[in-house]
């Protein structure tokens, strides 16, 4: 079970204090500071790759809170949705998982590549798109035996069709026991160009992870915490919240 004491929810800040994510919070900030920021290795964030000496408390939510609802560690592996360029796969696998990632920004990718090679980190990047039409993954990745997957704010960027088909070939990459952590611009005033805008659109996609054969950790009722606040500066006449889900395929991890 999630030590999150609610795992589905949009953003509060007060979650920041809940002791685990607390504790996740400081391990990342160290992390990022260690293994980037004292070796002037750059690091991305929305997609933009560049040097950072912090990260803003709303990333911190959802990267923290994503550990510890999912956390991988020696033989486990990862597979991160959106992740190139990041800190969470490298996080991931300097803790030991195999951690496998899968971007469509082919630069982002390489700057995940050459940092990977660089520390001897367990990690591989692809570019296929598994919200195109077809179903194709990169050849000997291992489809149904992942323990977790993790995609940080990336659903909203692809338009709604190809997000239907996407999640449940992500429910059908993890293993039985396997957890998934899926975070998403949520309110009517979200600016992505696929935002999760309403109630009905999020059970909409609870539903289609229940068919691939996922449940809700417990406490399973998605709690919309009320805060609504300009998060992108890029839209500054929207307010929105950040939400999460944290889903598990029944069974044990092999």
């Amino acid at each position: 079970m999630s030590r999150l004491a609610v795992p589905q929810k949009t953003h509060d800040w007060a979650d920041l204090k809940e002791a685990p994510v607390a504790a996740a919070r400081r391990q990342l900030v160290r992390f990022l500071h260690r293994a980037f920021t004292l070796r002037a290795t750059p690091v991305a964030i929305n997609g933009v790759l560049r040097f950072r000496w912090r990260i803003r408390d709303l990333k911190l939510w959802e990267y923290a809170r994503g550990w510890v609802a999912a956390p991988v560690g020696p033989g486990q592996r990862l597979l991160d949705l959106g992740g190139g360029g990041t800190l969470p796969p490298c996080f991931a696998a300097a803790r030991g998982a195999e951690v496998f990632v899968l971007d469509p920004d082919a630069a982002l990718n390489a700057a995940t590549d050459r940092v990977a090679a660089a520390r001897a980190w367990p990690i591989r990047t692809s570019t296929a798109d598994l919200a195109a039409e077809q179903e194709v993954w990169p050849d000997g990745w291992p489809v149904g035996s992942f323990d977790a997957v993790h995609s940080y704010c990336v659903l909203e960027h692809i338009p709604y069709a190809g997000q239907e088909r996407l999640l449940p070939r992500l429910a059908r990459a993890l293993a039985p026991g396997g957890r998934m952590v899926l975070t998403f611009e949520y309110g009517q005033e979200a600016p992505g160009e696929a935002p999760w805008r309403d109630a009905e659109r999020l059970q909409r996609m609870i539903e289609l992870l229940a068919d691939a054969g996922l449940q809700l950790a417990e406490p399973q009722a998605f709690h919309d915490a009320g805060q609504r606040e300009v998060l992108d500066k890029r839209h500054p006449e929207a307010r929105f919240a950040f939400g999460m889900l944290v889903l598990e395929k029944p069974g044990a991890v092999s």
